[in-house]
């Protein structure tokens, strides 16, 4: 799959950067890497290419695309970035997309149910697991243990960060 920006310089149609490098408009009812008809392929390689920066992007990254038929891009949001949704937002948004996409488009939001698989909730849990990963191997570690049991020491799991 191109990436979004590339497929934009080379001049390819909206419809392939919405649907992927690859697709074919007409299949667009079959479904999508989103799991939506018609929804854009590569939704937080979108935002990036699209330039969002800021809240903007921190809002469209606790969104994902259900759809997107007939220049109208239905947006699935996070319950718990519901709070940041304003008319500004909504508005820089469609603003934002129609500019990278050339062409003018009409944002739909949805708010669903929790749990949804958001670009930023899916970061979240690769974090999260880091940290788990990192307080496992640190409470491994036959120094730490030695330690703890020389000392009668505690290990506190909210200090332990992973490393880069």
């Amino acid at each position: 799959r191109l990436a979004v920006a590339m497929a934009t310089r080379t001049g390819a149609s909206a419809d392939s950067l919405l649907l992927g490098a690859n697709a074919d408009p007409a299949d667009a009812s079959a479904g999508s890497a989103a799991g939506g008809a018609g929804a854009p392929a590569d939704w937080p390689q979108l935002v990036e290419a699209a330039g969002l920066s800021g809240m903007l992007r921190q809002f469209a990254l606790n969104c994902v695309p259900g759809s997107f038929e007939a220049d109208v891009l239905h947006l699935r949001i996070d319950p718990a970035a519901a709070d940041r949704r304003t008319r500004q937002v909504e508005e820089r948004l469609a603003q934002a997309l129609s500019r990278h996409l050339r062409r003018d488009i009409r944002v739909v939001f949805d708010v669903t149910p929790a749990g949804i698989a958001t670009p930023a909730r899916q970061r979240a849990l690769a974090e999260q697991d880091r940290v788990t990963a990192a307080s496992a191997a640190f409470a491994d570690d036959p120094a730490v243990k030695g330690l703890r049991e020389r000392f009668g020491g505690q290990i506190d799991g909210a200090s332990i960060k992973p490393g880069n």
